[in-house]
């Protein structure tokens, strides 16, 4: 009879200590010196858009369910601002940014704590502006002093470093051929962000990108390559296959809720003897994890999620 009464008092006071979390008040709070505007959605599927000055808390009651949220610095000043969410005194999820007009965007599931983050990281960043045709060309690019004209032939190539949310770019054709002027914006690894072209005489064509935000964190499985040397490699999960590659720096794929068998390859295609490391993770815990330091090494993994 005591040990009833015993496990009755501690599911009475489990009881009471659930409902006494669910009951602290959730809330927003946007941490800056500056301008701002932004927007949140709850369960419910109302929007509700916001603007203002300097810091502020938004309440947001004691059970919104699932938070999504996005709010942007409305100056161009270096400040940075600071957006978390939280439950009482628990933080729940926190990001920042500094760049002028940059974002923080959060999706946070209340109950259990799983959530995404994304937010505009600090710059500068690199950029590689590329012109090519076969003939003569002007073209419009970007520079720390404003926008200028350059003038060429057959390939051109310009290193551009920014902070800027959005980088345009122009040219034209300096003859009446009918051959493509192609231009486009790349990374510092020549990875395509945007290309456009034209075959018209004297033809003009321009192009430009909107940097997104960076994914800073996603609740789930998450992969990690980390090596000196350039790499490829693909991932097969949830039943579909992905190519990743890298050129001496690390990189994270965050893939998010995943079932079933996760597999990995990763290969070295330098040179060198560095080291490459990968792993899988999954909410913080490491599934598996491996390295070589072999010329053209590789490493295999596998686990189950």
């Amino acid at each position: 009879m005591r040990f009833k009464v015993f496990s009755l008092t501690l599911l009475l006071i489990a009881v009471l200590f659930t409902a006494g979390c669910l009951s602290e008040p959730v809330e927003i709070t946007v941490a800056t010196e500056g301008a701002w505007n932004g927007s949140y959605v709850l369960d419910d599927g109302d929007e509700v858009t916001l603007s203002g000055e300097g810091p502020t808390t938004i309440p947001l009651g004691t059970d919104p369910g699932e938070v999504a949220c996005k709010f942007y610095k409305a100056d161009r000043s270096p400040d940075r601002m600071v957006v978390s969410l939280s439950r009482g005194d628990t933080l729940l999820v926190e990001g920042n940014t500094s760049v002028p007009g940059g974002m923080v965007g959060f999706t946070c599931n209340i109950s259990t704590g799983r959530y995404e983050l994304k937010a505009h990281t600090d710059g500068p960043k690199e950029y590689l502006l590329n012109v090519w045709y076969d003939g003569p060309w002007e073209a419009e690019i970007p520079t720390d002093g404003g926008m200028r004209l350059v003038n060429g032939t057959e390939w051109g190539f310009f290193p551009y470093n920014s902070s800027d949310l959005s980088i345009h770019m122009g040219a034209r054709k300096l003859d009446a051929s009918n051959n493509s002027l192609t231009i486009g914006i790349y990374d510092a690894h020549f990875r395509e962000l945007a290309e456009n072209r034209t075959s018209e005489p004297n033809g003009a064509v321009s192009v430009s990108y909107a940097v997104e935000p960076d994914l800073i964190f996603r609740s789930g499985v998450k992969i990690s390559v980390s090596s000196e040397e350039r790499w490829k490699g693909w991932y097969f999960a949830n039943e579909t296959h992905t190519s990743i590659e890298g050129f001496g720096e690390d990189e994270t794929y965050y893939l998010g809720d995943v079932s079933g068998p996760i597999r990995l390859i990763v290969q070295k295609y330098g040179n060198d003897d560095e080291r490459l490391s990968v792993s899988i993770e999954k909410d913080g815990t490491v599934l598996n994890s491996g390295e070589t330091s072999e010329k053209n090494g590789s490493v295999r993994l596998w686990a189950n999620a």
